[in-house]
């Protein structure tokens, strides 16, 4: 075979690095469908480093063994040295339609990708899903300056990466995952249910007081918004955007459910004027980083509170309209 390539679809959000390879083999509606899994639906407030981010953050295991996956872990008995066999180990592993997962030294793609120099070494993530024997290259995913991509990598630039990454000397470890085809997600009104009124709850770490979850987490954000805006410092970005991307994907949710027969249309264009206000919100929030306004910091922290409000008394009508709603399959 000279090229072959694994089906890659395109986050929607920016996910964790484990969680982006699940969406780029199994698409989007993962995310969507009957919430097989409960990521990306809470988020969390540490008030010790000042950011939002989403909660219960699990590096690689996003999703169960054998659920919409199949994954196992690799041990192979060959010196890490060996250019020729870990290269076709990655290609045996794609042509058996399985994607491959290890950890290696990033900085191998980053030096390549960039054209410089680095030798140190930053041991992550990385997955392959094709190959192309005529260029010598693996299609390969990951973050590559804050962004998603997917990208072509020459072997040997892969191998370098690859084996300052391994820690064991005479064996070659790595994962392989594959779309388990027999999986039939099952939709739980109940779980739902809990899940959104979880969501409302006034929620802090039982273990760590300075920790807050979800409507609860981005109430404390605002007091951290009043204290930054008297100090003059700039807003964290990353974490307004991570409340507006938890609402973006709370919409499709809301779309997912109407299509199996809910009635949502009201609550699908309240959400869809609530994810125009978060992107408007991200566009003030770099606007104030800029100038340093006060009173574009009090319209920004008025215009979060509102949201905020208005959302929590539309979950609460959501939650109402489920329970009111004879789900049949």
């Amino acid at each position: 075979k000279v090229e072959v390539k694994l089906p890659f679809h395109e986050p929607e959000l920016r996910a964790y690095l484990g969680d982006a390879y699940c969406y780029t083999i199994l698409g989007n509606e993962i995310v969507h469908s009957p919430w097989i899994y409960d990521k990306y639906v809470d988020i969390e407030y540490n008030s010790i480093n000042e950011q939002i981010k989403y909660a219960y953050y699990d590096y690689y295991d996003m999703l169960p063994n054998e659920g919409p996956l199949i994954k196992k872990y690799h041990i192979e008995p060959m010196p890490v040295k060996d250019y020729f066999g870990i290269t076709q180990i990655v290609k045996k592993t794609i042509d058996r339609g399985e994607y491959f997962v290890c950890f290696w030294n990033e900085y191998a793609a980053i030096n390549y990708m960039l054209h410089i120099d680095n030798d140190e070494i930053f041991y992550h993530g990385c997955m392959v899903y094709g190959y192309n024997d005529a260029k010598k290259v693996f299609y390969m995913a990951g973050y590559f300056r804050n962004k998603y991509i997917h990208y072509e990598l020459p072997y040997e630039v892969f191998i370098k990466g690859a084996i300052l990454g391994e820690h064991l000397k005479h064996c070659y470890t790595y994962r392989s995952y594959r779309v388990n085809e027999s999986f039939k997600p099952v939709y739980s009104n109940e779980k739902i249910i809990e899940k959104v009124e979880t969501y409302l709850e006034k929620q802090y770490d039982e273990n760590d007081s300075a920790v807050s979850y979800n409507i609860c987490a981005e109430r404390e954000y605002i007091k951290k918004l009043q204290e930054q805006k008297e100090a003059g410092s700039e807003f964290h970005l990353q974490s307004i955007y991570c409340i507006a991307e938890q609402k973006r994907v709370m919409l499709e949710r809301i779309k997912y459910l109407s299509g199996l027969g809910w009635k949502a249309d009201q609550y699908i264009q309240l959400y869809e004027e609530l994810t125009n206000e978060y992107e408007n919100l991200q566009n003030m929030t770099i606007k104030y980083n800029a100038i340093k306004r006060a009173s574009l910091a009090d319209r920004l922290i008025h215009t979060l509170t509102d949201l905020i409000d208005r959302e929590e008394k539309l979950l609460g009508e959501i939650t109402q309209s489920l329970k009111d709603w004879n789900y049949k399959e």
